[in-house]
């Protein structure tokens, strides 16, 4: 059986990953199709900072709950903890070029 706080982990990547996957449908509808929407613009960065922070969330409860679990001396959270993370740092790095790139002058 999966304890409470596993699920909640489960819950907040999934969500990360859908929001992710729905910021970059809206960066490539912005980007080729329509450049002068400012709602998708505003969607791209919403649903970016939303996955960022349901990643946060997802790999902080996932860390903490471990931890309580096994000795911190030998611990190894592997390579799906270490990708939770990127995917995070890249979530809110995207969010900040996709506003960067929505105040440069139009070409």
């Amino acid at each position: 059986m999966v304890s409470g706080s596993m699920k909640a982990t489960r819950v907040f990547v999934i969500l990360g990953f859908f929001a992710t996957v729905c910021a970059a449908v809206t960066a490539g509808l912005r980007v080729f199709k329509m450049k002068d929407k400012q709602n998708m613009f505003y969607a791209t960065i919403g649903l970016s900072f939303v996955a960022g922070l349901c990643l946060l969330i997802g790999f902080a409860i996932f860390a903490y709950e471990t931890r309580l679990d096994v000795k911190l001396e030998g611990m190894n959270y592997g390579a799906g903890f270490a990708l939770c993370v990127v995917a995070w740092l890249f979530s809110w790095i995207h969010a900040g070029l996709i506003v960067v790139h929505g105040r440069l002058p139009d070409v």
